[in-house]
């Protein structure tokens, strides 16, 4: 397969993965709300989905690969080996970015959760809802009661003025 081709597949793959999850967050109640393919400035980060509700912010990186999910510390394992991105890295990151975005904008800390999302149905993991090196990682079908399991966030901060600071972001 030419590297162009290899290329649209894993776009297309992603894409489908992205989709499914998409049907997972439309679960969450009207109390959440849900942002989709969001680029952080300055370095243009891209991330899936950013969740804000009353379990505070949340950075969702989806994955849409199969296969035995485990950990050997605080590498993340894919079929027994370590992937050539480091997704744990990636969605740390991501959240990271997210959190000092807000700040230097609405002059506030913000803490928001890295969540890594494994979409395929043929995607095994027994993490539960343990994080592994401080990101959830978690088959699309926990990701309702991971967001709900969280405690409620006490917002010190106008949670209106992220909404608004968020839209800014959107494509």
């Amino acid at each position: 397969m030419s590297k162009e081709k290899r290329n649209l597949f894993s776009y297309g793959s992603g894409l489908s993965g992205e989709l499914n999850t998409e049907d997972e967050l439309a679960k969450l109640s009207d109390e959440y709300l849900v942002f989709c393919d969001i680029k952080i400035p300055p370095n243009k980060w891209n991330v899936d989905f950013i969740v804000v509700g009353p379990t505070g912010l949340l950075a969702l990186e989806v994955k849409n690969h199969k296969g035995k999910v485990s950990n050997k510390g605080k590498d993340l394992l894919l079929n027994g080996k370590i992937p050539k991105n480091n997704f744990l890295k990636q969605v740390k990151g991501e959240a990271r970015s997210i959190s000092k975005h807000l700040e230097g904008k609405l002059d506030s800390k913000f803490y928001v959760k890295p969540i890594l999302i494994f979409s395929n149905p043929g995607a095994t993991m027994d993490f539960g809802l343990k994080p592994v090196d401080n990101v959830y990682v978690i088959n699309k079908f926990y990701l309702e009661r991971l967001v709900k399991s969280f405690k409620l966030v006490n917002w010190n901060f106008n949670k209106k003025k992220v909404v608004e600071e968020l839209e800014l972001l959107k494509k």
